[in-house]
């Protein structure tokens, strides 16, 4: 834990038909949460992120997996009515990537 309200590790993220890819840190994975905010460090993944943000994403369904050692599958968060509402990350000089989603539900998946 980074703290009370984040997790560090990796979290593999989908939302709707797109891979965002890995993040390694995620705050907001708590019951009745409604804005989840995922970060890793800025490794040219600008573009992708960029497409998806312009192609105006509509509320969608989403899940998020934390990922353990040899990246296998520890926890999984499904999100409803997820939406997109800030990212920051590009530009000379921003280290690090921050993508802020909103979402409708948040349920913890048991393994």
């Amino acid at each position: 834990m980074t703290g009370s309200d984040g997790l560090d590790g990796l979290f593999e993220v989908r939302i709707g038909d797109r891979d965002l890819g890995v993040f390694t840190s995620c705050a907001g994975l708590e019951a009745g949460t409604v804005v989840v905010v995922l970060s890793r460090p800025q490794a040219g993944r600008a573009a992708a992120m960029l497409d998806w943000l312009r192609s105006r994403p509509e509320k969608s369904i989403g899940e998020i997996t934390m990922l353990g050692p040899e990246r296998a599958p520890l926890a999984s968060w499904s999100l409803a009515g997820v939406m997109p509402v800030q990212w920051n990350g590009r530009g000379p000089g921003a280290p690090f990537e921050t993508l802020e989603l909103s979402c409708a539900d948040l349920t913890r998946i048991i393994w």
